[in-house]
Formats: C-alpha cells, sequence, structure tokens
C-alpha cells in the first residue's frame, strides 16, 4: 500500500502543523506530571551544596526542560522554606518526623563528630563516647528547631567559643544520615526524578 500522489500532497501539507501539534501535546502532557519547570532545592553547608549541584547536574541531563535551583539556608530555615513553597526540596539529616513532610531514601551517612577547642582534652584523642559527653558542657541547638535528632545525652548547656576547634568522632553515636524532604501534597513528578537523580550519584561515587 503506498499513497497516491494526492495523499502524498496532503501528507506534506499537513505535516508540519501535525509536528506541531503533537509537541504541544506531549509538552502538555510532560508539564501535567511535572517533567518541565524550575525544581527549587534547598542546602546547608558547603558540602551538601557539592552533593546538590552534581544531582542537579544530573537531573538536567535526564531531564532537559527542568531546572533545579539551588538554596543555601540556615538549619533554622529549611522547614519554613519546605513548608511556605519557597523551596520544593530540602537537604537535611535524617530522622524527620514532621506532618505532611515526606523523607526519601537516605543518601550519605557518616560518623557523628564532636567540635572542641583545639586547646581541649578531648582534641588530643581520636573518639569520645557518650558518657564522655555526659560529663562535660556542651553547646546544645534550640529546642524549638523544627529538625530533630536522636538524642545523645542530657548535656549541660555552655557558652559560645570562638576558638579554633577540632573535631573528634564519637564513637559509640548513632550515625548521621543525610536525605531530602518534600511536601507530601507538593509531589510531582521532578520530585522523585531528582530524588533519584542525587541517589544514583551518591551510589556511582
Amino acid at each position: 500500500m503506498e499513497l497516491t500522489p494526492v495523499g502524498r500532497r496532503l501528507y506534506e501539507e499537513v505535516r508540519p502543523a501535525w509536528d506541531q501539534i503533537s509537541a504541544a501535546f506531549a509538552q502538555a502532557i510532560d508539564t501535567g506530571r511535572g517533567l518541565t519547570g524550575t525544581l527549587r532545592v534547598a542546602f546547608i553547608g558547603a558540602a551538601g551544596g557539592q552533593l546538590l549541584a552534581g544531582a542537579a547536574e544530573l537531573f538536567r541531563r535526564r531531564l532537559p526542560d527542568c531546572e533545579a535551583q539551588l538554596r543555601e539556608a540556615q538549619l533554622a530555615d529549611l522547614m519554613p522554606w519546605l513548608r511556605d513553597g519557597q523551596v520544593d526540596l530540602a537537604l537535611a539529616t535524617f530522622p524527620i518526623e514532621e506532618p505532611g513532610i515526606v523523607t526519601g531514601p537516605v543518601l550519605v551517612s557518616e560518623a557523628r563528630m564532636l567540635a572542641v577547642p583545639s586547646q581541649h582534652a578531648f582534641a588530643r584523642r581520636t573518639s569520645v563516647s557518650l558518657d564522655d559527653l555526659a560529663r562535660v558542657r556542651l553547646l546544645r541547638l534550640p529546642d524549638t528547631l523544627p529538625v530533630t535528632a536522636p538524642s545523645l545525652s542530657e548535656p549541660r548547656p555552655g557558652a559560645t567559643t570562638r576558638a579554633p576547634t577540632s573535631p573528634v568522632r564519637i564513637s559509640d553515636a548513632p550515625p548521621l544520615r543525610w536525605g531530602l524532604l518534600w511536601r507530601a501534597d507538593g509531589d510531582t513528578a521532578r520530585v522523585p526524578a531528582f530524588a533519584e537523580a542525587a541517589r544514583d550519584l551518591v551510589a556511582s561515587a
């Protein structure tokens, strides 16, 4: 079966318009699925930014019609930004137990470290224990911060210091786990696509 001369002429005249209609239809479907547009992602610290920059690059390669905008945050900003829609995703420490907030897979797990003044006795040790921490004064995050983490102990609060510090591993504390958070009502297709890109990036490292 083949087209007649009239059919070929009709095909040639109609094809450009049909291609435009097909492209517009496909774009409308992708938009509805969340496969186009901008995804705003928040992070804390240089290491978090580096991880998300790599994930954003992989995300853009997989979805050329999407863009990932990264934004550095302070710890206390993450949950408010996420809840009021300033960002779509946030990289934070687990566990997070907040109504309406979805936690993705753990991307990075690392040992917990204690920052101590370089002249402190702990600075000369390779590790400390939770019992060690119970006997000294520690700085604690405000209880009002919206990010939760396993409690290490009930140390006595201390004063702030600007002295040079050294990190010391806490030998018997649970690991610090990092992952992505997003609102349950903001779960467009872009969100799991970015989470998958981040997971694949870490797995390939």
